[in-house]
């Protein structure tokens, strides 16, 4: 499976790319089975057709998913890139180039906690291990822990509380509260001082071991905890198969619509 947040690459449609932007902007039904990217945004297998079959689409790295509605947003990201000739100048050093990408802002509960969201499309090839290709739908969701909200959430239940006020869902069948995702950041958020259990949630890391998966769609969700420049913030991505696009049978599409 391919990393759907590992880097921002030059074979990326831009935003401003009109046929991409045509499709993702078309009005949804929402009577008709479909995937839910976020609160605001519905997938129809007629729109995910389109995109499966746009031009060159399979050897691009990553399609943005977030479509242009009033409650998503344009971000600047700037992000250093080594060893790319990334103007056509024949030079092959580091370069900074900016890219604009939306996000869905999700306000949590009346004290204004938010959730932030990223969304694109992956193409994960056939391998030699037999594993068939199709399209990703990787979603990520993250939250600034400032000092206020982390004391805020002292106990598994004021924490499934906060998830669960945000609405977001993480399939057709897992919810931010649930269960399995609040037990695993909570061990993220509050690890144990006990040597053999921090030695555990050590190895538990290394082996990626929080990650939660959906026994339905087998939807894979890892929780992490990231240091940056402004507020530690508790990160949890999504990777959804849908499947090549080329049939609204197709079981890995059907069971990302909960059919």
């Amino acid at each position: 499976m391919p990393s759907g947040f590992n880097g921002f690459h030059l074979h990326s449609i831009p935003s401003s790319s009109s046929t991409f932007d045509s499709i993702m902007n078309e009005e949804e039904s929402t009577s008709d089975p479909h995937v839910q990217i976020c609160q605001h945004q519905v997938l129809s297998y007629e729109k995910f057709h389109k995109i499966a079959n746009l031009p060159n689409i399979r050897q691009l790295n990553w399609l943005e998913a977030f479509a242009h509605l009033p409650q998503h947003r344009d971000a600047a990201k700037i992000f250093r890139v080594i060893g790319m000739k990334l103007f056509g100048d024949g030079t092959d050093q580091d370069q900074v180039r900016r890219f604009q990408i939306r996000r869905c802002p999700v306000k949590s509960d009346e004290e204004g906690v938010y959730f932030l969201g990223d969304a694109r499309f992956v193409y994960d090839a056939p391998n030699e291990h037999g594993q068939s290709g199709g399209f990703v739908l990787f979603v990520r969701w993250y939250l600034s822990l400032s000092r206020f909200l982390l004391k805020s959430m002292d106990s598994k239940k004021t924490l499934t509380k906060r998830l669960d006020r945000s609405g977001i869902k993480l399939c057709s069948h897992m919810r931010l509260s649930d269960p399995k995702v609040v037990e695993a950041s909570w061990k993220i958020l509050h690890p144990s001082k006990d040597p053999a259990e921090k030695y555990e949630a050590k190895v538990a890391k290394q082996n990626n071991d929080f990650n939660v998966e959906c026994k339905h769609c087998e939807s894979g969700t890892e929780i992490k905890y990231e240091r940056s420049w402004t507020l530690p913030t508790l990160c949890f991505e999504t990777s959804r198969f849908l499947g090549e696009g080329q049939s609204a049978k197709d079981p890995a599409w059907r069971a990302q619509c909960g059919l």
